[in-house]
């Protein structure tokens, strides 16, 4: 009987006792994340003044106030003057671009007790903040370690474009220079108009012989016993240069073709044409 009440009373204080395990554990638990956030380094101190952020309390100092730590060191901002609204806000890029995206932020604050923001910076780079209140006239720096400066990239000199080789331009071969045909050497029957050429006037005089009528044509005035068309030429007539017996307009044709050095063709075999 005794051994089963001694029993019954132990069990409160074995539970006690495991109650009292958790919670350590716990508080434990809860002291190693807090060392984890706030790093294992230095605690740097920036105060939140009036207008500025600086490195004493009261105190002026120009914006922004920069602050250079090791990765692992933790800055705090608590209250450096008393009776006015601030922020600690992180901005991104070069501090203009406030308030920034996820980054860190006090909220407004009037003299807070515990300060307005402590932050460890476990990570190398720059950090801007500002304060909302009072905007990018009251800001502030924090390099943590040495970030390193963004090697410019070797910009490989340009790559000069082969000059395209010239381009032979062909000579043009001159064409053979045209040259007047000379006019035909005739026999005696084609210079029917007895100047001494035979040209046009000639073609000329063959055609109005041709509209006058069949019979012989008186020589031109002058021509000093030139013979006329249509009279005997040794064995043919003048003026007949198609051999066909006859003066006419086909005469005067094959004369205009051998004046202008044009191929005759049709004549029969052995006429000597013009």
């Amino acid at each position: 009987m005794m051994r089963s009440v001694k029993r019954a009373n132990l069990a409160p204080l074995i539970a006690t006792t495991l109650v009292l395990t958790a919670i350590a554990a716990l508080a434990t638990l809860s002291i190693a994340r807090n060392d984890a956030e706030a790093g294992n380094g230095a605690t740097h101190t920036v105060f939140v003044n009036n207008s500025v952020f600086c490195g004493t309390a009261g105190s002026g100092c120009s914006q922004p106030y920069s602050i250079q730590i090791n990765p692992g060191d933790t800055v705090q901002w608590p209250d450096g003057q008393a009776g006015t609204l601030h922020t600690v806000t992180e901005c991104t890029g070069d501090g203009t671009g406030c308030p920034a995206a996820g980054g860190f932020d006090s909220g407004f604050k009037t003299d807070p007790p515990s300060g307005y923001l402590t932050r460890s910076f476990p990570d190398q780079g720059t950090f801007f903040y500002f304060c909302q209140v009072h905007g990018t006239s009251m800001r502030g720096t924090i390099t943590v370690g040495n970030p390193t400066t963004p090697t410019p990239s070797l910009t490989s000199p340009p790559t000069a474009s082969p000059s395209p080789a010239p381009t032979a331009t062909a000579t043009p071969t001159p064409s053979p220079s045209q040259t007047a045909t000379p006019a035909p050497t005739l026999s005696g029957r084609s210079d029917v108009n007895c100047d001494g050429q035979t040209d046009g006037d000639d073609v000329l005089a063959l055609l109005l012989h041709s509209a006058a009528g069949p019979g012989p044509s008186a020589a031109p005035q002058g021509a000093n016993g030139c013979a006329p068309i249509g009279s005997a030429d040794g064995n043919s007539l003048k003026g007949d240069l198609n051999c066909d017996g006859l003066v006419n307009a086909r005469d005067a044709l094959v004369a205009l073709h051998g004046w202008a050095g044009l191929p005759i063709s049709g004549l029969p075999e052995g006429c000597l044409g013009p």
